[in-house]
C-alpha cells in the first residue's frame, strides 16, 4: 500500500541562504591637494572590480590596527615620496609592480586626505587627563633622548662610547628611565671634566654643558617624587586619528610596504632604482612590518625588464 503523500503547508518555503556580504572598496576621492593630483598623471584608470580586488587583500580590522600605530600626517608625507618613486620605477618597467597598483596607492592617498579633512571638520580630538607623573616621565624621556644623541656623537671612537651605547634603550619603565638618564648624566660629567682637546672640542661643538647635567638630575628627582593620581588642572587635548582615518592610513601603509618589497627585489637584481627609506616618524611601524633585505652585490644599472 502506497504511503499517503504529506501535504505541503501553503505559504511556507525553504529558508533562503543568507548571502555573504562582499567587501566593496570605497569610491575614489577627488585629489584635493596640489601635491597629490599630479601623481595620477600617466597611470591607468581602475575599474570597480580592480578596486574591490585590491581592497579585499587586507582586512579592515587589520588596517585600523596598522594605522593606529602612527599618525596619518606622517604616513601622508611618506606616501607622497614613496609613491612618486614607485610610479617612476613601475612606468619604466623596472619593478614587479603594475602601474594599476600604483594608481590604487594614489587613490588611497587622496582618500586619506578626504578622511582627514572630514575628521578635522567633525572636531574628533580626544582628551587625555595628564598627571604629575605623566609630565615628569615625559621630561625624563625627552632629556634622555636629547642627552643620548649628544653623547653618542661626542663619545664616538673614545673610551666613553661603550658606556653611552649601553644606554640605547630606556627600559620602558620609570625606574629604568631614571637609571638610564642618571648613567648618561654621569658620562656627561666625565666628558665635561676631560682635558682631552678632542673631547673638549666635541663638547663645545655639540653644546654639551653643565646645564644639561643639572637638568637631567632635576628631572630624575622630579619623577621620583611624582604621583600618578594627581591631575594637572584642565585636560590637555591630544588629537588622535579616528578609526575611519586609521583604516585608510593602515591600508596605505600595507601598500607602501608592498612597494618597498618590489623596490628591494629590483635593487637586488641590479636595477637602477632608489631604495625607499622610511621617515623617523614611520620607521617603527615599517620596521615591525617588514625587515629590509640587504642589497646583493651587482651592477648598478640594468636594462628595463621585458614587458
Amino acid at each position: 500500500m502506497a504511503k499517503p503523500t504529506k501535504k505541503k503547508t501553503p505559504g511556507k518555503s525553504a529558508p533562503a541562504k543568507k548571502a555573504v556580504a562582499k567587501a566593496v572598496a570605497p569610491r575614489p576621492a577627488a585629489a584635493s591637494s596640489d601635491d597629490v593630483a599630479p601623481l595620477f598623471a600617466g597611470l591607468p584608470e581602475l575599474t570597480d572590480d580592480d578596486r574591490n580586488a585590491f581592497h579585499s587583500e587586507h582586512d579592515e580590522t587589520a588596517c585600523i590596527a596598522m594605522g593606529g600605530q602612527t599618525r596619518s600626517g606622517a604616513v601622508r608625507d611618506l606616501a607622497l615620496t614613496w609613491i612618486s618613486e614607485t610610479k617612476k620605477a613601475a612606468l619604466a618597467n623596472l619593478i614587479d609592480l603594475d602601474a594599476s597598483r600604483v594608481r590604487w596607492m594614489v587613490e588611497l592617498l587622496a582618500l586619506l586626505d578626504a578622511q582627514r579633512a572630514a575628521a578635522a571638520g567633525a572636531n574628533t580630538a580626544q582628551t587625555t587627563l595628564r598627571t604629575t607623573r605623566d609630565v615628569a616621565a615625559g621630561q625624563v624621556k625627552r632629556l634622555r633622548t636629547r642627552l643620548s644623541s649628544k653623547l653618542t656623537l661626542i663619545a664616538r671612537n673614545t673610551s666613553f662610547a661603550a658606556g653611552v651605547q649601553d644606554q640605547r634603550s630606556d627600559g620602558g619603565t620609570d625606574s629604568a628611565r631614571r637609571a638610564s638618564l642618571g648613567a648618561l648624566a654621569d658620562i656627561a660629567d666625565k666628558l665635561l671634566a676631560s682635558r682631552d682637546t678632542n673631547i673638549v672640542a666635541r663638547c663645545r661643538a655639540r653644546k654639551l654643558t653643565a646645564a644639561d647635567v643639572e637638568a637631567a638630575r632635576a628631572a630624575i628627582t622630579a619623577l621620583s617624587g611624582a604621583r600618578g593620581d594627581v591631575a594637572l588642572g584642565t585636560p590637555s587635548a591630544v588629537g588622535k586619528d579616528p578609526p575611519a582615518v586609521n583604516a585608510v592610513e593602515g591600508r596605505l601603509l600595507f601598500e607602501l610596504i608592498d612597494a618597498r618589497d618590489a623596490i628591494d627585489t629590483a635593487i637586488e637584481d641590479g636595477a637602477a632604482v632608489s631604495p625607499l627609506v622610511p621617515s623617523s616618524a614611520t620607521a617603527h611601524v615599517l620596521a615591525r612590518a617588514h625587515k629590509k633585505k640587504p642589497a646583493a652585490p651587482g651592477p648598478s644599472q640594468v636594462a628595463a625588464r621585458p614587458g
